[in-house]
């Protein structure tokens, strides 16, 4: 003899969305994430060349982020440090010297904006800070 368990309405809605949430993360673990940790690496990579003291760097960048560790992530920071991601591919395809003046300009407007941290009583700007971080964390 077969039994039928009957199934509630509520249970039915909640193992569907369990199903569709299921269906969309995980492909995104699986496909995206090699290819945007490489991006990102990159990314993170070419503002590392920029740095030319780059023991300093590392030292600074670890205070930050014992300041901010929530922003202890190179994703975050690349995104925190561009704001507009539409300039990421043309200045990162660009030669350094159109990154360092992407930089500079990015470091000027934030002590204009007084976007500033202190680290170790040094002020800095949140972009100069950022890119220190990104040395701390490669």
């Amino acid at each position: 003899m077969i039994t039928h368990k009957s199934i509630t309405r509520r249970l039915f809605i909640v193992r569907a969305l369990l199903s569709g949430l299921i269906a969309v993360v995980i492909p995104r673990l699986i496909l995206a994430s090699p290819v945007e940790h490489i991006y990102f690496e990159n990314l993170a990579n070419r503002l590392g060349s920029v740095i030319k003291n780059k023991h300093s760097s590392y030292f600074v960048g670890r205070e930050y982020l014992k300041q901010k560790p929530w922003e202890a992530d190179k994703k975050m920071l690349i995104e925190l440090i561009f704001r507009d991601k539409s300039k990421i591919e043309d200045i990162l395809n660009g030669d350094n010297n159109m990154l360092r003046r992407f930089l500079v300009d990015r470091i000027h407007d934030d002590y204009t904006r007084g976007e500033t941290v202190s680290v170790r009583r040094w002020i800095l700007s949140q972009t100069e800070a950022r890119i220190y971080a990104l040395s701390a964390l490669s």
